[in-house]
């Protein structure tokens, strides 16, 4: 659904993830702007930015242009509300996800829900504060860091009007045309938020979320995104192509399938039409194969291509447990191997031949004896390519006891899973 064809209001609202948003967020903004400076445009984080600041956007004027387009992602009056899911929970799934601004502002809410105002959190400390939040799971060391670190937040959430989206709602319906635009993009239809439905009606609106499509009108709304998206590059894809690219990509995610594209267009240079050979050469996206393409690169040590691979696979959403499972099955099979080799005496710059013909029958065997019968049976030009992998004995075994912590900080740590595993590349493959 895109309506943004029709003269312009005060705002827009885009639903799908900001990848493939980004993209549309920006076409409406350099129509309305015309041509203005590209400084006119302001991206803003919902979950590091309250309400008010972007009011405050909304209403300077540009140094370098009259015109002004700010686009705000999430914001917290617009995110999905689980039934049931109150502010305290919602609380510690901000902390756990890294996002402390985002969890100030909750607390600041609990605190006024609790009757706290402004002016109480200069007269009580960190211990009478806990003491009105203590059944909300909070810890004591965390309470502590959001009073420290983002004491203004939680003053500005106490009071109600700072992040209810009445403000910039209100903003909205009074200005119909101006010199300031707000783009709302959301990375999916929030639920439970009466709100919605009245920016809905208050903005244009673009839909690129496939979860709001059913049955046959979904699979036609991706076709015709593909089309879309292929055409801007001056190609097309005949009906057999796009039916096996679909089939191979999945149509649940438009920024998997527009990376995808890109990669297609990229590889087949100047040909005009794709055709269903082409996408079978070329589209390699099964989630198994890039699985593969992961761990090869990590046993290669190659940084960027293990860290484009680990982006395809969120992009995918595969899940980063599966991700750790998958990298340490490579580290052990390679540990196991040069640590077996070495004991063998084998000789680590042997062709594949010789090896194959001389050495591994002895390696299979020790393999064996140990109780690692299952990598005893592994492609022996597998087992070659893992004893190449340029890791010593001891990086291995370095990674191995890294590997417990990596599991457990990505269930319980403010880091999302991505930084916890890129930290780990960073520090073994740079």
């Amino acid at each position: 659904m895109d309506k943004t064809r029709k003269p312009f209001q005060a705002g827009l609202v885009i639903i799908g993830e900001w990848q493939v948003a980004r993209e549309k967020a920006m076409e409406v903004a350099a129509r309305f702007l015309e041509g203005s400076n590209p400084d006119a445009i302001t991206v803003l984080r919902g979950d590091e930015i309250p309400e008010s600041k972007v009011l405050e956007a909304l209403k300077t004027r540009g140094i370098f242009s009259e015109k002004q387009v700010v686009i705000y992602r999430d914001p917290d009056f617009l995110v999905s509300v689980k039934k049931g899911l109150d502010l305290g929970t919602r609380l510690k799934q901000a902390i756990k996800e890294g996002k402390d601004k985002r969890a100030a502002r909750l607390l600041g809410r609990l605190l006024s829900e609790k009757g706290l105002g402004q002016e109480d959190l200069v007269e009580l400390g960190p211990e009478e504060i806990g003491e009105m939040v203590k059944n909300q799971g909070l810890a004591g060391d965390e309470l502590k860091a959001l009073l420290k670190n983002h004491l203004e937040e939680i003053k500005r959430a106490i009071s109600p009007s700072s992040h209810s989206g009445l403000g910039l709602l209100s903003w909205l319906k009074k200005r119909k045309k101006g010199n300031h635009f707000l783009i709302i993009q959301l990375s999916d239809r929030p639920k439970n938020v009466p709100l919605f439905k009245e920016f809905l009606e208050a903005c244009q609106v673009v839909d690129l979320d496939l979860s709001s499509i059913k049955g046959k009108a979904a699979s036609a709304g991706v076709s015709q995104f593909v089309r879309e998206q292929l055409k801007r590059q001056g190609k097309e894809m005949e009906r057999a192509g796009l039916d096996e690219f679909l089939r191979l990509v999945g149509a649940s995610s438009l920024s998997a399938i527009k990376n995808e594209l890109q990669k297609l267009v990229s590889l087949t240079g100047n040909k005009k039409r794709i055709t269903r050979q082409d996408v079978l050469t070329l589209v390699v996206r099964h989630k198994e194969e890039e699985l593969y393409r992961l761990t090869e690169a990590f046993r290669k040590k190659d940084l960027s291509s293990a860290l484009l691979s680990l982006d395809l696979l969120l992009e995918q959403d595969i899940h980063p447990l599966a991700i750790l499972a998958a990298i340490r099955n490579s580290i052990i099979r390679t540990y196991a191997l040069k640590s077996v080799s070495r004991e063998c005496s084998q000789n680590s710059r042997a062709g594949f031949n010789q090896f194959r013909e001389a050495q591994w029958p002895e390696i299979k065997k020790t393999l064996s004896k140990i109780g690692a019968g299952a990598m005893s049976r592994m492609h022996p030009y597998s087992a070659y390519l893992h004893l190449a992998s340029p890791y010593s004995e001891d990086e291995l075994a370095e990674m191995l006891k890294e590997l417990p912590g990596l599991d457990l900080a990505m269930k319980g740590s403010k880091l999302e899973p991505r930084f916890v595993l890129e930290n780990f590349f960073f520090r073994h493959l740079s």
